[in-house]
């Protein structure tokens, strides 16, 4: 007996056959089906012009396509990429549409999505990977030069699925989600190939006054921190704390905010703002409080600062500064403030309750003495008096903490839904969090996203995490059982204070940051003195620096030092020359995810020969770092092996999982494909002409790409392991995923157009599904009546009375159909049978999970008989 094989049709093949089913609603190129398969039009950008290059797991592809209207602004210009992301209609798990026009219907694939580019005139995307989705290629700089780049697409809502590939937020016209690669030394660079672990290999010219390239790897992000601030150490004597990161124009440059206090001497703070630029120092600015007074730092926004100011005599208000204007100031103002463009929040406490509190300076500004503060946080909630991160303001929301129940919690007040005046209307106050046992605190805020910081009450590790409002997305920024503090918020990046240091000697604070987009964290700060309180605003952060100890006459102990931090962050791909089998030039074509490269090489005789690099990982640490070696200076790369073809030149195209190789052999006239596997070179032939060419095998051992035709027209094939198959039209392979999913363009009707070939199997007969089916139920049941199951087998699902109930009716339907050919008497019959199943679901003797198997396998029975 074969038990378990209900439900057990290979997971491809069954996705395969849900993708075809559901193509009805797909536009198909030119009307046509090939043999083996259906071919869809994946559209354009609304001109009449697109390629596609690759395909990934799940469906995404990429390519190029026109607009409607394109014009070249410079003397540069390569058609703007895209990515497609399919829609899955059907809720099925697995992608089935994409090409999508209805709103507007303006001739355009509403599922295609241009990716913009690095500040040029387009962008051309090769490859995706399954893992997140990331793109390479080359972009067209402001400079007119070829950039490699790595695309790393933002998960907008937290679900885990990447979905915004183009993002501009300062409107430079350079997309902030794609990273320039750089090069080796040259001008121009290409990225040609992309695995899973986000490394890309591709090729560089390595030098300005040449245009020889050589391939290339591109390690794994890493961040580069760069010292802005201070130039030459803090302030002695003082502690210099709370520091707030923005930007004015009147200052012309970022500012950073924060307060000097003299250690234990409460006479008189002061409060300075210093302009700085990616150069260091520029202007620094002091505010001196009143004597006997307490400054507290509040926010920095545009032109305007905002602080916290107390006279020892009990006087306390909010004041602002607009630089080179006017100063305001609010009585009775007390606690942290914050503020966002023109409005300012803060906590204050009125008859032992802690409040939240907003204001409008504009609105104030330009109706004096009529607006007052206005209360937007629930009095009867009691809020404990909060500490000075606990209340912040974003462009979307207001977030505070609030102790409700024995627990403080996170909420928010959507700005959105207010106009001016706001006081006297309604507050819809959010709760954002609401874990039994849990403590939230150091809420902070932009856009629709809220982070914080998280403890189980009675635990000793704290976690930060968030929530995209629009969404309802929660998501656990950090979790690594170390203490993780004070989370700020800019952009793509989230950065927190921790201990953890993985070194348990030491355990001082660092600053961390978590990138959003790729879903990994750095580590800003290493040194063994504690780095604390950030504050995070584009690409700068600003942190406290505990960096020395100093010994006050007054008092028996030491205390810190600390000072102001200001760094620039920069995530760079470190750029690996993949040298050459001793010529001039190599190229890098493909990598898979155990890091094996594969391309093509200049020999010593100016040959070309296909080579793979597989490289060493010399830290043990179960990463591979080194893909290039020379160690007895000849100019060849140790580790580059040549695959020494059948014909005097070769170049190998694409590389999977299991090392196997594809690739073309040129020996003139002929350029054939070949297979290459552990040593062995195979000859893959052709359609029936002189030239083949392999471009892409999956994991699953298929090949695709191109070959003449015995009529010399230019076909994509797939190789299934045995025999090239024709696809049957016109056009070029050029990418393939694990579902034999496969991507290119051809030339119809004057113009290019990109499109998707889904594999299309043969549907079994009605009497091969029905044998199917009894199988699948005698696996369920005993041998027989009053029979045991063999040693070693499972257990009886079914009695045999209950198998051959439902064994006889499949042998009914089949006899009617194919005897009788009464197809409405058959199915009836299959109706019956499902009525039964579905009743030995309800007693209990089938699970769920069994009966809808049987069910399903009913129902296509069914509609394999209906007549055509």
């Amino acid at each position: 007996m074969n038990r378990g094989r209900i439900g057990g049709m290979r997971k491809v093949g069954c996705v395969i056959l849900c993708i075809v089913m559901c193509c009805t609603a797909v536009a198909v190129l030119g009307g046509r089906s090939s043999a083996q398969g259906v071919l869809v039009d994946l559209g354009t950008l609304g001109g009449t012009t697109s390629w596609a290059y690759d395909i990934n797991g799940l469906g995404q592809i990429v390519g190029q396509s026109g607009y409607a209207t394109a014009s070249a602004t410079s003397s540069l210009w390569t058609p703007p990429g895209f990515v497609i992301d399919p829609k899955d209609t059907n809720s099925d798990g697995v992608p089935d549409l994409w090409n999508e026009d209805v709103s507007p219907a303006d001739g355009a694939n509403d599922l295609m999505h241009p990716i913009g580019d690095l500040g040029g005139n387009g962008a051309q995307p090769w490859a995706i990977n399954s893992m997140e989705s990331e793109v390479t290629g080359f972009s067209l700089t402001p400079t007119e030069e070829r950039r490699a780049y790595l695309l790393t697409p933002e998960d907008s809502n937290w679900d885990g699925v990447p979905d915004t590939w183009n993002k501009d937020a300062n409107g430079d016209g350079v997309n902030d989600l794609m990273q320039d690669l750089g090069t080796l030394g040259g001008a121009n660079s290409w990225g040609l190939d992309i695995n899973n672990l986000g490394m890309v290999v591709g090729a560089s010219e390595i030098a300005p006054e040449s245009s020889e390239p050589h391939g290339f790897c591109s390690l794994e992000t890493t961040l580069q921190v760069k010292h802005i601030l201070p130039p030459n150490g803090g302030n002695p004597g003082l502690w210099d704390i709370s520091p707030v990161l923005g930007y004015s124009e009147s200052w012309d440059g970022y500012v950073v905010f924060y307060e000097m206090e003299t250690p234990y001497q409460y006479d008189q703070d002061f409060l300075a703002i210093t302009e700085f630029d990616e150069s260091g120092l520029v202007d620094t600015l002091i505010f001196h409080g009143p004597p006997g007074g307490d400054l507290q730092v509040g926010d920095v926004a545009g032109d305007v600062v905002v602080w916290n100011q107390t006279i020892y005599s009990g006087e306390q208000s909010i004041n602002w500064v607009t630089i080179g204007g006017p100063q305001g100031i609010i009585p009775g103002g007390q606690g942290s403030v914050r503020m966002c463009g023109d409005t300012l929040v803060w906590c204050t406490e009125v008859e032992s309750q802690s409040l939240v509190w907003i204001y409008d300076i504009g609105f104030a500004a330009t109706y004096p003495g009529v607006y007052m503060p206005e209360c937007i946080s629930e009095i009867e909630n009691g809020v404990y008096w909060p500490s000075g991160y606990s209340v912040d303001i974003g462009d979307q929301y207001v977030v505070w903490k609030q102790y409700d129940e024995g627990q403080y919690d996170i909420y928010a007040f959507d700005l959105r839904s207010y106009v001016e005046p706001w006081w006297g209307r309604p507050h819809d106050i959010i709760q954002v969090t609401s874990t039994p046992g849990t403590d939230e605190d150091e809420p902070a805020t932009e856009g629709p996203r809220i982070v914080w910081q998280a403890q189980d009450i009675g635990a000793a590790s704290t976690r930060i995490e968030a929530c995209n409002m629009d969404t309802g997305k929660f998501f656990t920024v950090v979790d690594n059982g170390a203490g993780n503090y004070r989370p700020s918020i800019s952009g793509d990046l989230i950065a927190y204070d921790s201990t953890f240091t993985g070194n348990p000697l030491t355990d001082n604070l660092d600053v961390w940051v978590f990138r959003i987009s790729d879903r990994c964290h750095y580590q800003v700060t290493t040194d063994w003195f504690d780095q604390y309180s950030n504050d995070i605003f584009g690409n700068f952060i600003a942190y406290v620096d505990a960096y020395d100890t100093y010994s006050i006459p007054t008092y028996p102990f030491f205390a810190w030092y600390t000072t102001i931090r200001v760094d620039s962050l920069t995530f760079v791909n470190p750029m690996m020359d993949l040298g050459t089998l001793g010529g001039a030039e190599s190229i890098a074509l493909s990598i898979n995810d155990l890091g094996d490269v594969v391309g093509w090489s200049s020999t010593k005789e100016n040959a070309i020969h296909a080579f793979l690099i597989q490289p060493r990982d010399l830290d043990s640490d179960g990463t591979p770092e080194t893909w290039n070696r020379d160690l007895n200076r000849d100019g060849v790369n140790d580790f580059m092996q040549d695959l020494t073809p059948l014909g005097p030149h070769s170049s190998a195209q694409s590389i999977n999982n299991a090392r196997q190789i594809v690739g073309s052999m040129y020996y003139l006239p002929n350029t054939h494909a070949f297979k290459w596997d552990g040593g062995s070179m195979m000859d893959l032939g052709t359609l029936g002409g002189d030239y083949s060419e392999a471009i892409k095998n999956n994991d699953m051992c298929k090949v695709v790409g191109v070959s003449k035709t015995s009529t010399g027209a230019i076909h994509p094939f797939l190789f299934d392991g045995n025999t090239m198959n024709d696809l049957g039209f016109s056009g070029y392979a050029r990418g393939m995923n694990d579902l034999d999913q496969v991507v290119g363009f051809s030339f119809t009707a004057g113009a290019v157009r990109a499109w998707l070939w889904l594999s299309k199997e043969t549907p079994l007969p009605p009497s091969d599904l029905i044998d199917d089916l009894r199988d699948d139920i005698d696996d369920l049941a005993p041998p027989g009546p009053g029979q045991s199951p063999e040693p070693g087998e499972p257990p009886p699902v079914l009695t045999w009375g209950q198998a051959n109930s439902l064994n006889h009716k499949l042998d009914a339907a089949l006899y009617q159909w194919l005897v009788r050919e009464n197809v409405k008497a058959a199915t009836n019959i299959l109706g019956a049978f499902v009525n039964e199943v579905e009743s030995l679901v309800s007693e209990g003797v089938l699970t769920e999970y069994l009966g809808s198997l049987l069910i399903g396998k009913a129902n296509a029975i069914a509609a394999a008989i209906q007549p055509s």
